[in-house]
């Protein structure tokens, strides 16, 4: 499963590999930079790409931390309640994404 949260407001997005089988897709997107992965990982992040091996909803709120992390870095964001914002709106799209791919 792949797919990518928008975030038309600051001209970036997420973007988002679920399953085994899009780690190399992921690795593809971050062109090789995070490709040591280790077998015992559910989730890795590089900027603002996500790996996740399965559906996980803490290992998924762990990931957007560290993309939400990079993302404010770059924009130069320092307002807690917009890092809140941004994670919440992040989580929620991803999880309609999930679930509309799903079939739920």
């Amino acid at each position: 499963m792949r797919f990518t949260i928008k975030l038309d407001v600051f001209n970036m997005g997420f973007f988002f590999f679920i399953g085994e089988n899009e780690k190399e897709h992921y690795i593809k997107a971050t062109n090789g930079e995070d490709k040591d992965i280790s077998p015992f990982s559910k989730g890795v992040t590089f900027n603002n790409a996500i790996w996740l091996s399965e559906i996980d909803l803490p290992i998924l709120v762990h990931e957007v931390h560290h993309a939400k992390h990079f993302l404010v870095k770059e924009l130069g964001i320092h307002d807690e309640e917009t890092e809140a914002y941004i994670m919440a709106y992040v989580i929620r799209e991803a999880l309609n994404k999930i679930n509309k791919l799903e079939g739920k």
